[in-house]
C-alpha cells in the first residue's frame, strides 16, 4: 500500500474505524469525521465524549452541515450549552524543503497560495531522510 510507505498514518482499508462520540477509543484519532449526522441529538454521555476529544485537541469534521436539520441540531446544541464563539476557518500551507534547488520555488508557491486567503498562515518545515521520510521504493513505484 503506497500510503504505508509514504506517511504514518495507520489506514484501514479493510474496514473502518467507527466510534460512538463517548467510547475513549476515539482519543487515538486525531480527526473524527461525522458523516450525514440528519437528526442526530447526542446523548449527554456522548455530548461530554465529544467535549473531551475536542478540548484534547481532536478535530472534528461534520459532512453535511449545510442541512437544515443537521444545522438545527447543531445550533439547538450550543444555544442549550451557552456556545457562542466559533473558530475561524483558515488555510495553513505547509512547504516541506529538503534543502534542495527547489525550495526557493516551493516556499514562493506556498506564499502565493497563502496569501489568497483570508488569514491564511504560511509555515516553513525542514525534513530529511532521518525524519522517516523514504526514498522511492518498489511498492510505490
Amino acid at each position: 500500500m503506497i500510503l504505508k510507505e509514504l506517511t504514518a498514518i495507520r489506514a484501514r482499508p479493510d474496514g473502518s474505524n467507527i466510534f460512538r462520540m463517548d467510547d475513549p477509543d476515539l482519543l487515538n484519532f486525531p480527526i473524527a469525521y461525522l458523516s450525514e449526522p440528519g437528526y442526530w441529538y447526542p446523548s449527554d454521555s456522548e455530548a461530554a465524549g465529544l467535549r473531551t476529544y475536542l478540548a484534547k485537541g481532536g478535530f472534528l469534521i461534520v459532512d453535511d452541515y449545510g442541512f437544515p436539520n443537521c444545522r438545527q441540531a447543531i445550533d439547538d446544541y450550543r444555544a442549550e450549552h451557552g456556545i457562542e464563539g466559533t473558530w475561524q476557518a483558515r488555510e495553513r500551507v505547509v512547504v516541506a524543503l529538503t534543502g534542495g534547488a527547489e525550495g526557493e520555488t516551493l516556499l514562493r508557491r506556498g506564499a502565493r497560495i497563502a496569501a489568497r486567503s483570508a488569514g491564511g498562515e504560511l509555515l516553513a518545515v525542514h525534513v530529511s531522510a532521518q525524519d522517516g521520510l523514504r526514498q522511492g521504493s518498489a511498492a510505490a513505484a
